[in-house]
């Protein structure tokens, strides 16, 4: 069986986060029933090549309205900033794998994120051409942020993805956001103070 709830070394550099169900989560509530079925619409259709002619064009209208309701849906994990403030001022890397999210980075930006994450650092499966758990999500992951697989903490609410991370050499943290995401990461902050006194001995 795996392990979900622990460093197995540490030479954690990065610390990478699912987006949905970790450090946000979705409230479709804010949406109108008419936004509500362009959401579905689009997400029925979203990566489908050949479509139906009569569909296409309400599919490109569909899409022009995405970026709102993007921008609608996602809330913030409340602890999330401090979260990632605190790694942000330890010296950790911090990236973001996410699944199919298009229009992402402007809500990003919206609620903040992106002063402690940079664009670069954001793996979107919607440009990267790979879904989670797919393998290949995550060699090209560590291979575009120059980084070994070994030195990443990845952090998910999703099994299913962190055994397939941790097939790939990358170690993993489940997270269930019925906890605190502070004390989801507490082994890395602990792993973090045993380091700063081992270096003053």
């Amino acid at each position: 069986m795996p392990n979900f709830s622990g460093l197995e070394s540490d030479e954690i550099k990065l610390v990478a986060f699912d987006l949905g169900g970790v450090l946000a989560y979705r409230d479709l509530s804010v949406l109108s029933a008419y936004e509500q079925n362009f959401l579905l619409f689009y997400q029925k259709y979203m990566g489908i090549k050949e479509v139906n002619p009569k569909d296409k064009e309400f599919l490109e209208y569909a899409r022009s309205k995405m970026e709102d309701i993007t921008r609608k849906i996602y809330k913030l994990n409340s602890e999330t900033l401090d979260v990632l403030k605190m790694l942000y001022h330890i010296g950790f890397d911090i990236s973001l794998w996410t699944n199919n999210t298009p229009y992402l980075n402007s809500s990003l930006e919206q609620v903040g994120i992106l002063r402690y994450i940079s664009l670069e650092n954001v793996i979107n499966s919607y440009y990267l051409g790979y879904d989670k758990p797919n393998k290949c999500f995550y060699l090209k992951a560590i291979e575009l942020l120059h980084i070994r697989a070994s030195q990443v903490l990845f952090v998910d609410d999703n099994r299913d993805n962190l055994i397939s991370a941790k097939n790939c050499g990358i170690q993993v943290l489940e997270y269930n956001m019925s906890m605190s995401l502070k004390d989801s990461l507490s082994c890395v902050f602990e792993r973090i103070r045993q380091r700063k006194m081992k270096d003053l001995i």
